[in-house]
Order: structure tokens, then sequence, then C-alpha cells
């Protein structure tokens, strides 16, 4: 009987035991089920957030120079910004595109950010393509200014790209050889002119091949224009002034005796900007007007001569006024579907970190506070200029329509196409039709 007991015991306590180990075996299945389907959730996450739609934005730009495209930028705004890529397009012919920014900003496709040209300003602004971008803390980096022109009814449509400034880059070596003074006045820079032509040297050359370049030469004449009266392009793009007034016609004709005087080189009509910048390096002609932009040609190109840059200097006055202009502004697009997206990456590029890889990108003057320049350019050159008096580009101030055309008609006149009074009767007749 006791064994049958024992055998009996024995036996619920083998079930007993196989029952635990069973139990704890199960236990252990569900921990570890349950550990990985912790970890599978946390795979499904990652999964999900890495399969998370990326916001692609399009930013459509003008760049001369392929080194100064905004690969860095881009790189750097998309690394801090992992959920957005920017795509960006670069065109080289500023008048290629204009047309196509106009294009693209009539059907609302392909463009979400774009660098806007002062001229077309007032009427991207009118047409309603621009967004509004009041209010933003990011617009209170920017300096003294530095918006303004972008700036219409106290409502801001857009961020400031790079300070320019144009002056007269000068070979310091052929003016010792010569014996010809520096110009500080009008009349010491025709004195120069007159100087070089007795001695069979073309003062400067011009790039009217290319059109936008043909506005530089004869720069002094219609700058002393807005030295004169800095609101005279806003009078006549309003048409409170015309074209045919004697104030543009006496500077026509003024232009048209200094292209006619042996000063400028005459193949200037096919020769591209890149040709006249060749002319000036190789030492053929003494001067240059051009932009600060174009130092970074010069720093690349091993000048066998010292450079120098003079101030534009005008008829009217003796007193130093500068060129200086905000060259371009980046806007975003009013009928954009990411605007969100878009003013983060306006905000980067107004940031201190942003705006010091364009100002090194680009080899410009930044119009961020705390932004300055670094290396040792010809660029520095233009640093005495910065806090001089100054006022605006004519030609940035002058209607996108208006300007374009009025370079199409210096090159009729240079042809002896047209006389000064054809050309100021045209450019007066073409501004009527774009206000009608």
């Amino acid at each position: 009987m006791k064994k049958a007991i024992a055998a009996l015991l024995m036996v619920s306590l083998t079930a007993s035991v196989l029952a635990g180990c069973g139990e704890k075996e199960t236990q252990t299945e569900a921990l570890t089920s349950g550990a990985s389907t912790e970890k599978g959730t946390s795979e499904n996450a990652d999964k999900k957030e890495a399969s998370k739609e990326i916001v692609e934005i399009n930013y459509f730009t003008y760049r001369s120079q392929a080194d100064r495209h905004p690969e860095k930028l881009i790189a750097e705004f998309e690394k801090q910004n992992p959920g957005i890529k920017v795509n960006y397009q670069v065109v080289k012919n500023i008048d290629e595109y204009l047309k196509a920014q106009q294009v693209r900003m009539l059907s609302g496709t392909d463009i979400d950010v774009t660098t806007v040209r002062p001229e077309s300003i007032a009427d991207y602004v009118q047409a309603g393509y621009l967004m509004d971008l009041t209010g933003n803390e990011y617009l209170e980096n920017y300096k003294e200014g530095m918006l303004d022109k972008i700036t219409k009814d106290g409502k801001v449509y857009g961020i400031a790209d790079a300070i320019n400034l144009i002056g007269v880059y000068y070979n310091k070596t052929m003016f010792e050889e010569n014996g010809i003074k520096v110009p500080e006045t009008y009349q010491e820079f025709i004195d120069a002119c007159n100087k070089f032509k007795e001695e069979g040297t073309y003062s400067m050359a011009n790039g009217c091949k290319d059109g936008w370049p043909i506005n530089f030469d004869i720069y002094t004449y219609m700058h002393d224009l807005i030295v004169k009266d800095p609101e005279i392009f806003e009078k006549a793009n309003s048409g409170e002034i015309s074209y045919t007034d004697p104030v543009f016609a006496d500077a026509f004709k003024k232009i048209d005796d200094f292209y006619n005087a042996g000063y400028i080189h005459p193949d200037s009509m096919s020769f591209t900007g890149d040709d006249a910048v060749s002319l000036f390096v190789s030492q053929q002609i003494p001067m240059l007007c051009q932009g600060e932009w174009q130092a970074t040609v010069f720093d690349d190109a091993q000048l066998e001569f010292d450079l120098g840059v003079f101030a534009i200097p005008v008829e009217s006055t003796d007193e130093t006024v500068i060129p200086v202009s905000v060259g371009s502004f980046n806007a975003g697009i009013s009928s954009s579907k990411h605007p969100e997206e878009v003013n983060k990456f306006l905000e980067f590029m107004s940031s201190k970190e942003g705006a010091s890889i364009i100002a090194d990108q680009m080899k410009s003057f930044s119009p961020v506070k705390g932004v300055e320049l670094e290396g040792d350019s010809a660029m520095n050159l233009f640093n005495p200029f910065l806090n001089k008096k100054s006022v605006d580009f004519f030609y940035s101030s002058q209607n996108a329509e208006d300007n374009s055309e009025f370079d199409k008609l210096l090159q009729e006149m240079f042809l002896d196409v047209i006389t000064p009074e054809e050309l100021a009767q045209r450019l007066a007749d073409s501004r009527e039709r774009s206000a009608s």
C-alpha cells in the first residue's frame, strides 16, 4: 500500500515538476515574444519614419559663374533639415534667366524659391507672385536699408543676397609708366583717356555682344543722373518724367560722344564680357569699369601688374559717390505648395551660418549683420568704398523692360543705326507701351 501511495506520489510529483517546467518554458516564450514584439514595433517605427515623404522644393536662380552655385548652402541646409530636399537650377545668361523666370512665375510650376533682380521686383509684387515675409524674426538679421528695395507698402517680399559695388579697375603699372594720375574727378578721368589715346592705347573695352555689360563703360553718365536726382528713374518708371526730357537727352548725347571719342576699343560690339576682361588681364587696356564680383577672376588670373580700383567720377560733382546696390534678392513664391519649407530655407539663408556660406561661395559682401568677407581677395580693394556716400545702381532702379530696351538701343546707337535723339524717343515710346 505504501508502495502504491509512494508510486502515486512520485507520479504526482513528476507531473508537478513537468507542469512547472512547462509553465516556466511558457513564461520564457512569452517574455521572449514580448521582447521581439517591442523590437519589431521599434523597427517598424523607424521604417515608417524613414519612409516618411521628403518635401521637395525647387530653387530657380541666376549665377554668372559656375563656382558660385549654391551646392554648399543647400547641402548644409538639408543636413540640418533632413525632411526637406532642395532641387536647384542655375541659369548663367541673365536675359534667358529673366524670360524663363517670368514663364515659371506665370505658370506657378517648378518654382518655390527664386532669385529676383531689383528691376523685376515692382512687377512681381504687383502681379502677386512673391510670398509676404513680413513679421519673420530672421528679417532682423539684415543691415539697415538692405531690404528697402524689396519692401512695398510696408510688406517685405524677399531677403537680400549680396551687396554689390561698381568701380573702375585700373592697371597701376600702365598708369605709372605713362605718368598718368589716378582720376579722382570727371575731368581727370577724361584727361587720362586722352593721354592713353595719344599713346595709341584704347582706355577701355566693352562686352556689348552680351548685352548687359554695355552699361559699364558709359556708366559715369547714367550714374551722374542718379547722383543728381536719386529718384529720377522712379519718376521715369511712373511716367512723371519722360526719357525725351532734356536731362536724359543730354546724358544720351554725352554717352554717344564718349563712345565715339576713341577711348573705347572699336571692336567692343563684337566682344563678350569675358573678352573685355581678357583684354584688361592681358594689359591691352588700362581700365575696366565693372563690379566687385569681377574680383575673383583677377584673384585667379595671376596678374602681371599691380591692380587698383578708383571710384567712378561724375561730371556734376567732385564728391565721391559710389554705386551700391543689393544685386539680387531671394524670394518665396506665393503659389508654392510648401510655404513652411520655403520659409525655413529663407531663414537659413538669413542666418549668420547660411549668410557666411553665401558670402564665401559668392565671394561677395554680405548684407547680414556680423558676416565679414574672409581671405585675401581683390575684392578688398572695394573696402574703402563701403563707408562712402552711395546711390543705387541706375539699372537696378530702372524698370526691367526699359533696362532691356535701353541695352538694345545703345547697341543700335553705337552702330550708328540711330541717333541719341532717336534712342530717347524710342525708349520713351517703350515706357509708354509698358505702362498701358
